[in-house]
């Protein structure tokens, strides 16, 4: 579009008179601005000018928006660029590399001509790609999953909450995830037998060591091991799974005893330490019901003055029923859940 504009520059200490910009849109002869502005509307608030030495500035509507100099061309004064949808090229090999604004809440990145991240109101999206780390961890968002935090496999894709993935993820670095619960189960068929040992019975399908309610000498011995994946700032449990043989009456209690020892591999630490001990009790609440499932919780301290926790120790238990607990007849368990909060992929 030709340009019918006559532009008044105001050069007091180089110009002595108006330059004109001719038809064409060129000036009629070459002009040195001198540091001065060369001035573009009516009310004098909209100008080009360089009035510091190798730098460009563009004012519109009296502020500062572009700033141009040898190396760079800069936004400031929290200017921005409105592409309505066009494609931000950001190589200049091929015409294959950009970002561009799909819609109000989505931003596509293509790389090679592929969609590779899309970015949107809700999380990211990385499209058959990988995302990769070579130095520092990569760091999920999990904030907004539910529940644990865990992650569900979903038709090749993982989700969870605002992450969905249609590749492989990579990792140069252990990832740090929010904290979520996980558990290592130990059968009642796993567990070691102590010289006064409780009474192995089957119920229907399945096996238990049944305890009986005055003799603390009957234990079951397991060999855990901390997960290098838990946080290492919070308190692990130990959930026993168990029926009573004897249906159970309203408040009546089971109590269970842990003795367990936290012992550093590769260190030359002593195998057979102080233990600590750590006790929980099942409550009855109403009229029970003889073999219901039930479940009581032992609290592993982590940072008990005895035996702290570390990733890797070895964590022998001494399992057994205290006579302290109200309620009659052998309590049979049928499984030990070691739970856990991780915040980490396991290294093995």
């Amino acid at each position: 579009m030709r340009l019918y504009l006559a532009i008044v520059l105001a050069l007091a200490s180089t110009v002595a008179s108006a330059e004109t910009i001719e038809a064409n849109g060129s000036f009629s002869s070459v002009t040195d601005l001198n540091g001065q502005c060369m001035v573009l509307d009516a009310d004098g608030d909209t100008s080009i000018c360089s009035d510091t030495d190798d730098q460009i500035d563009i004012e519109v509507a009296g502020t500062d928006l572009i700033s141009i100099d040898a190396s760079n061309l800069a936004l400031v004064n929290g200017a921005g660029i409105d592409l309505n949808q066009n494609k931000l090229h950001l190589n200049t090999a091929a015409d294959n590399t950009y970002l561009q604004g799909a819609n109000a809440t989505t931003i596509n990145f293509y790389v090679g001509g592929t969609l590779t991240f899309r970015f949107q109101n809700n999380g990211l999206n990385l499209r058959a790609q990988h995302l990769y780390s070579s130095s520092v961890p990569v760091r999920i968002g999990l904030g907004s999953c539910t529940t644990d935090h865990s992650l569900v496999s979903n038709t090749d894709a993982i989700f969870c909450g605002d992450v969905e993935h249609d590749g492989t993820v990579w990792f140069d670095a252990p990832p740090v995830f929010a904290g979520y619960t996980r558990e290592i189960d130990v059968a009642a068929t796993a567990a070691a037998l102590g010289p006064t040992a409780p009474a192995a019975v089957i119920l229907g399908t399945s096996y238990a060591l049944c305890f009986d309610d005055n003799d603390a000498a009957e234990v079951a011995y397991m060999q855990l091991e901390v997960p290098s994946d838990w946080d290492g700032a919070s308190d692990a449990t130990l959930e026993v799974y168990f029926y009573l043989v004897s249906a159970p009456s309203d408040t009546e209690t089971v109590d269970f005893v842990a003795s367990y020892a936290a012992v550093e591999k590769n260190n030359g630490e002593q195998i057979d330490p102080t233990a600590t001990s750590a006790s929980g009790t099942y409550t009855q609440s109403g009229a029970g019901t003889a073999e219901d499932l039930l479940e009581a919780t032992i609290t592993i301290d982590y940072d008990d003055a005895t035996n702290p926790l570390a990733a890797g120790d070895l964590l022998p238990i001494k399992f057994n029923r205290a006579v302290s607990g109200t309620a009659s007849g052998d309590a049979c368990v049928l499984s030990w859940h070691f739970e856990y909060t991780s915040n980490a992929l396991p290294s093995h």
